[in-house]
């Protein structure tokens, strides 16, 4: 008689890298091939593909570079700010795809570290803030976004106390950039944080931290428009609003069910404005399809989102239009409208 021993999944692509990814943030010697291959449980040639692939995909989004000190280790390199925002990314891919491998890879390299981080005080006190905050901030910290933000600001901590002599000062906001965080909202919930992360901070770093962490929280925020929302928000939803009227007039279209497409276009815009501020850029694959099969949706697109790009400072990269004029695509659709080849 024998019994069956259940087989181990087999990893997706997207999981080992995430996993080399948490490999690399933490703070240990060069990430070597075997123990890379041993973790994601594939073949050498696998993980030097893998390791190929992720550098090219930081390299493009992040300005970083994956090295080779010695044949088949690696390293990460780039400056403090681009290591963060492209942690921000594959932090939040993680908790998704391998919730097990930031808890077994990534958590306990970092509390090897160092001893100033207590995670239970930490825990209690981060949930704590942002428990208090959700009502003045009418938004909810998922359960995610909590883990999200608890772990962030454990490396943030890491950062701060083991990595300046190597990788220089955290970058600072343009002033532009600095004044569109310091008006928001979540600008006092990123200040207790700072102080609750880091303790004692000179003034220009706090400074600097308290920017970042609001950087954070706007980047992660799911944007839900109600006739309660900040002063920020019904200004966008106006400019929305004036962008969907420009469409009707463009198109000779009347949208039936407008209140449905403008909760939509601001759920979008709310976070693609925050991206196109902040110049992080996004993967769209369906860009050079709808390029080639609807180039008089995107003109439309670009003409009545003018007015916004001026008022906000900023200009909207063809990936982010794409996505804005395949939601209006939708909805011509729905009106008949849209026949181009």
């Amino acid at each position: 008689m024998s019994l069956d021993t259940p087989a181990v999944p087999e990893l997706s692509a997207q999981q080992r890298r995430c996993h080399l990814m948490l490999l690399l943030f933490t703070p240990s010697a060069p990430v070597g091939l075997c123990a890379l291959s041993r973790i994601n449980r594939v073949s050498p040639d696998v993980s030097r593909q893998d390791v190929a692939d992720v550098n090219h995909e930081i390299a493009h989004f992040h300005a970083l570079h994956i090295t080779s000190p010695t044949p088949d280790e690696y390293q990460l390199e780039g400056s403090l700010y681009d290591r963060r925002q492209c942690l921000i990314h594959w932090l939040r891919r993680a908790l998704r795809l391998t919730p097990n491998g930031v808890e077994t890879l990534f958590i306990p390299r970092l509390n090897t570290c160092h001893g100033h981080w207590d995670t239970v005080y930490h825990s209690r006190q981060i949930n704590t803030l942002l428990t208090d905050a959700e009502r003045p901030l009418q938004r909810t910290f998922s359960e995610h976004n909590r883990q999200f933000i608890l772990h962030f600001l454990h490396y943030c901590h890491y950062q701060h106390a083991h990595c300046q002599h190597q990788t220089g000062t955290l970058h600072t906001f343009a002033p532009a950039q600095q004044k569109w965080l310091r008006q928001k909202p979540e600008y006092a919930l990123a200040r207790q944080l700072c102080r609750s992360t880091f303790g004692p901070l000179g003034r220009e770093r706090f400074a600097d931290e308290c920017d970042f962490i609001t950087f954070i929280l706007s980047v992660i925020k799911t944007y839900c428009y109600s006739p309660a929302a900040p002063e920020s928000e019904q200004r966008l939803m106006g400019q929305i609003e004036r962008v969907i009227d420009r469409v009707e007039i463009l198109t000779g279209c009347h949208f039936s069910q407008r209140e449905t497409l403008r909760q939509r276009l601001f759920a979008h815009m709310g976070a693609a404005i925050e991206r196109c501020l902040f110049e992080l850029k996004i993967d769209n694959p369906l860009l050079n399809e709808i390029e080639q099969l609807y180039p008089g949706l995107l003109s439309v697109t670009r003409q009545a989102l003018k007015d916004l790009e001026q008022t906000y400072g900023l200009r909207i990269p063809e990936e982010e239009l794409c996505l804005v004029a395949i939601t209006f695509g939708a909805w011509l659709m729905q009106e008949g409208v849209v026949q181009e080849k």
